[in-house]
């Protein structure tokens, strides 16, 4: 496992996505840090209010949008390299077939965790020492209800909460690709699979309940998803993980056995 680990976050694609990711934080947060360094215009708020824009509240803000897709490039489309090169067969030799799958899923998720929260912390690092360290009574955006205290007492730490939830909807995002790239035959469909589905549920079951618009999970109003009651968004998360997990498992059999 450890030789795997080590092996998916070096990889090329994994610092790729990783770079990608920071890219798009800061053309999220472009307008404010060009308004500060070259006219030094504060837009007002504080530093976590101009993190929150960066991260995905900002009308320039697109990673809340493409996560899904670097999601699953960060490390699940691998899976489907060593599939259709024929390498999947010789590891099974080695590890088994259960083994190769836990490997494969838990792989996934903790290289694409990483791949979006190492650039979240790193963007709200960038805030902190250009926009000061004080947090004013002013919002862009209000914090969720039950984050107000944290969100005016430990400011940092609300922001890394917000890292955290970054990196652990794309470990999300990560298995329930690499479950639809395991069965959709396509392999380029299945790349985008996941993002379809985001873009399906802000278009359409959005407009019948709000809280299962999946793009929802990536920058939460209320981090309580209203639709399916509270810790709704972990309930989906684990939804999501469920399908990924059972897709993977039957598509990499099926695959197998022909």
């Amino acid at each position: 496992m450890s030789i795997e680990l080590k092996r998916a976050c070096i990889s090329r694609s994994a610092i790729a996505v990783t770079l990608i990711n920071f890219a798009m934080l800061i053309f999220g947060g472009s307008e404010i840090i060009y308004d500060k360094l070259i006219y030094d215009f504060d837009w007002g708020g504080s530093y976590i209010d101009k993190f929150l824009v960066g991260y995905g509240m900002g009308v320039t803000c697109i990673l809340a949008v493409f996560f899904p897709i670097t999601s699953v490039l960060a490390y699940s489309t691998s899976y489907r390299k060593e599939r259709d090169s024929g390498y999947e067969n010789l590891l099974k030799l080695k590890v088994g077939n259960k083994e190769y799958r836990s490997l494969k899923a838990f792989t996934a998720a903790l290289v694409t965790f990483a791949s979006l929260f190492i650039p979240c912390l790193l963007w709200l690092i960038i805030c902190f020492f250009v926009f000061g360290g004080q947090v004013s009574t002013m919002s862009i955006m209000p914090p969720p209800s039950f984050l107000e205290r944290l969100y005016s007492g430990s400011p940092f730490l609300y922001g890394l909460f917000y890292c955290f939830n970054a990196g652990i909807q794309g470990a999300v995002f990560a298995v329930f690709g690499l479950g639809l790239i395991s069965v959709i035959r396509n392999k380029y469909l299945g790349m985008l699979a996941p993002f379809c589905f985001c873009l399906f549920s802000a278009a359409v079951i959005d407009r019948f309940a709000r809280g299962l618009n999946a793009l929802n999970l990536f920058v939460p109003e209320v981090y309580v998803n209203t639709a399916i009651g509270k810790s709704g968004i972990w309930l989906y998360d684990i939804v999501l993980i469920l399908i990924g997990l059972i897709c993977f498992w039957v598509g990499d059999k099926y695959h197998g056995e022909n």
